[in-house]
């Protein structure tokens, strides 16, 4: 081996490992540049999506993020490669976007940003908005007597109906499927909620859904034999190894099934034959459940537990049914995904009161297999007792009360009411028949708000920053403390938090935001900055809050780093904002109401078929084909839909290090570590040309926009364009004295052409004859570099972790 080649694989290791870099440029900054902090190590490839709107970056921290342009927010960040990322390719469908890195691993990842949409079945006056604690229904009352509910599923108008009183305000929901209003003559009303056989059902024939699609089960991957009571229990409280997902666990090498993943499995594979599943699900009242129905898709076998007991399973003999088999268990037989209806009436009997536990034990065929499905839905039909249409809407009518009712909160399980007057007592009631069972003064201040989580539960707040903890039973404070400055004018609360494994609720006033466990210690805290939002809303999980503005946006944070998720902008303030099933409703003060959907960032589907790391990505210009490359010196082709594996391309003898489509997508170019260009024939994979001139190796290629002219950057310096039909060297780009690392070139507008070299120079070339048209040097050391379509703005990856964002150097 050569020395010289010695010396460079040896830089180049402590560059990409160790992340060591060279002294930085000491040269002035653009005073336009704009930096971004946005890595905790070096940025290694940095690439705009094909239409300009956001762009992605690949870390050293085994990271990526998508960040719109040009303000830089945050739009999506993947954090599933377990080592340095090294390459990005964005698809022609900009949503779509592949990632290689050290790990081996090609991932597919699919991301899109946040929409809305205004609801216009909704009463347009004085409209307030609720969401039950289920998280299956959202309801409106207006002062024009309307009562509405909104069917999540097939996002319409589920049920309306007129009110002989209108409504004053304090609409709150409780229990699962109750709806309770203050009205004008200060009484409150109790209705019931829309029946949703429709809304949230496939299946309306097995009656409502307990479990739906949106749901998110713990599941826990069979490496190992879980606990003795895993199906009886939190998974959490046992194994901290359980982690969440949406039904629809699985893989498969099929595309249709495929898609009917929604947690994806790509590790079990080879790894692991057995997956345990399980979720709670609530029950008022067992003696009026009429059946109880489990809609399962399994492949290749499964074992079903109610509250602990066995209650079937289907193509697993082993040991015997009724014992529970080890982990490494195998199906019987192979199987093709099966849909079955399993009626669990019989087990109606193993059904209690509050929280019960549903679990599945599903196990494949073989631990090479090609596919695995488990994908349960809950469902239960409720015998209903009342027969006058009109109780079916309002269940009670409570007297008027002397003084006027301020705030009413309702019990998460149960029939438990409380209501703050303003005189500051709090008044408790209970049953299904709600009477008065206790009376609480608040003492000091001006009470604020109101939050009763069930019959052992109750926290108020006050206008002086105080929050309380209080016994609806006998009325006794339980604990005191203040952490706001002005009045609590918000609680919310969240019934389990997998990361915290607590019940959270969250306070909020004066801008600051406070969640607490159920005994009151502080978790974390969060401080908005001005303006202070009008209303906060938590989503179930605990994990995320959303925030509603004056001046018309909705921000949805992370509640435990703070980090900004997703940012919408209606035209009226938004007085309220609720979280539920994943997406956003935004009341404005127009009282129009707003559908929003969340921003979407997941990976879609990874393979680890090269034997090294991978340096190279590329995505065919009409979108169907994704090549990678690297150290092990294979390209490899595969399809972008579910990346199914072509071919391999076969001829280079050193790592490879970069790739390029022609604008045509007939030609793949490649080069390698040793300085050598091949040619080939993107869709058949045969070579068509080696072209050689480079001294060292080369770090990034690109064609211009006829595809006659190849570019091509190395470690040597130097920058040459070659014209593709001869293979022979056109010009060479004379002004970079480091390694230079990449290349762009506009696609609109003026032709040009950008390089970028290790010690921060970023320079622009005419394509056409090699001249030094401008350039700029940054401070930053900058490994990746990219222009926007439009060829007017550059973004660099820097060794540092940060992102610049300048406008691109003019002559």
């Amino acid at each position: 081996m050569k020395l010289g080649y010695i010396l460079r694989a040896l830089i180049l290791y402590f560059c990409l490992v160790l992340g060591l870099t060279p002294c930085a440029s000491s040269q002035e900054e653009n005073p336009q540049l704009k930096t971004l902090q946005v890595h905790s190590d070096s940025i290694y490839r940095i690439k705009f999506n094909p239409t300009g709107d956001a762009f992605a970056s690949a870390s050293f921290d085994n990271s990526i993020q998508v960040r719109s342009f040009p303000d830089g927010r945050l739009l999506a960040d993947f954090s599933d490669h377990e080592d340095h990322v090294l390459d990005l390719a964005f698809s022609p469908q900009k949503n779509e976007l592949f990632s290689v890195g050290r790990d081996r691993r090609l991932i597919k990842w699919e991301f899109q940003k946040g929409i809305h949409k205004t609801i216009p079945t909704f009463p347009k006056e004085d409209l307030q908005l609720v969401k039950n604690n289920a998280n299956t229904w959202i309801a409106g009352v207006s002062k024009n007597k309307k009562l509405v509910f909104w069917d999540l599923g097939a996002k319409t108008l589920n049920s309306e109906h007129t009110l002989k009183v209108a409504p004053r305000k304090g609409i709150s929901s409780f229990n699962k499927n109750l709806l309770v209003t203050v009205m004008e003559d200060n009484s409150f009303h109790i209705y019931n909620g829309p029946k949703l056989k429709s809304a949230l059902s496939p299946n309306s024939n097995f009656g409502d859904l307990l479990l739906g699609p949106e749901d998110k089960w713990q599941f826990l991957k069979g490496t190992s034999q879980p606990s003795e009571t895993w199906h009886s229990e939190h998974p959490a409280d046992r194994n901290s190894k359980w982690e969440e997902g949406l039904p629809g666990f699985g893989y498969s090498s099929n595309e249709s099934e495929l898609g009917t993943v929604n947690t994806l499995l790509g590790d079990m594979r080879n790894k692991y034959s057995s997956l345990y599943i399980k979720n709670s699900f609530h029950i008022p009242s067992p003696e009026d459940i009429q059946s109880l129905t489990l809609e399962l898709t399994y492949e290749d076998a499964y074992i079903l537990f109610l509250n602990g007991e066995e209650v079937g399973r289907a193509n697993i003999t082993s040991p015997t049914p009724n014992v529970f088999p080890p982990f490494h268990t195998k199906a019987d037989s192979t199987k093709e995904p099966i849909k079955v209806t399993l009626n669990l009436s019989s087990k109606k009997h193993l059904l209690k009161e509050g929280e019960n536990w549903i679990a599945l034990a599903g196990y494949n065929t073989s631990l090479g297999s090609s596919d695995f499905i488990l994908s349960p839905l809950l469902y239960a039909k409720t015998e209903t007792k009342r027969t006058n249409k009109k109780s079916e809407i309002l269940i009670h009518k409570s007297e008027p009360l002397s003084v006027p009712i301020k705030f009413i909160s309702g019990a998460q399980k149960g029939f438990y009411l409380a209501l703050g007057l303003e005189d500051n007592q709090i008044l408790i009631y209970e049953g299904k028949n709600p009477a008065l069972a206790q009376t609480i003064q608040w003492e000091g201040g001006n009470l604020t708000s109101l939050l009763l989580i069930d019959k052992n539960n109750l926290w108020a707040g006050g206008d002086d920053g105080t929050i309380r903890k209080f016994d609806p039973k006998d009325g006794n404070q339980v604990l005191e403390f203040q952490n706001h400055n002005n009045a609590v004018t918000s609680l919310q609360v969240s019934p389990w938090n997998s990361a915290t494994k607590k019940v959270l609720f969250a306070s909020y006033s004066d801008g600051k935001v406070i969640t607490c466990g159920k005994t009151g210690e502080p978790i974390n805290t969060y401080e908005y900055s001005n303006p202070v939002p009008m209303s906060v809303d938590l989503s179930l999980d605990g994990s995320k809050i959303a925030s509603s503005y004056a001046d018309g946006r909705i921000l949805i944070r992370d509640l435990s780093s703070g980090n900004l998720l997703d940012e919408y902008k209606l035209k009226n303030p938004v007085s309220k904002v609720i979280v539920i099933q994943g997406e956003y409703y935004g009341l404005s003060e127009n009282s129009e109401v707003t559908l929003l959907k969340p921003s979407i960032a997941r990976q879609v589907i990874q393979k680890q078929d090269h034997s090294e790391p991978i340096y190279a990505v590329a995505v065919s210009p009409d979108g169907s084909q994704v090549i990678t490359a690297g150290a092990d010196k294979q390209i490899r082709s595969y399809t972008t839909q579910n990346l199914q594996y072509r071919r391999n391309f076969h001829g280079h003898k050193s790592s490879i290090y970069c790739l390029a489509f022609s604008p045509d997508g007939n030609i793949l170019a490649s080069a390698d570590y040793d300085g050598v260009i091949k040619l080939w024939k993107a869709k058949q994979g045969a070579e068509i040309s080696t072209i050689e001139g480079h001294r060292d190796g080369i770090f990034d290629l690109c064609f211009s926009r006829s595809g006659e002219t190849l570019f091509s950057a190395s470690s040597d310096h130097s920058v040459f364009s070659w014209n593709v039909a001869t293979y022979k060297k056109a010009q060479s780009f004379v002004g970079h004295s480091n390694w230079t690392f990449d290349l762009a070139n506009s696609k609109t507008g003026e032709p040009a052409l950008f390089s970028s070299d290790y010690q921060g120079k970023v320079i622009r070339w005419n394509p056409a004859n090699g001249e030094k048209v401008a350039e700029t040097s940054l401070k930053s050391i900058v490994f990746g570099m990219d222009v926007s379509p439009d060829g007017q703005w550059l973004i660099t990856g820097n060794a540092d972790g940060s992102i610049n964002i300048l406008p691109s150097p003019k002559e």
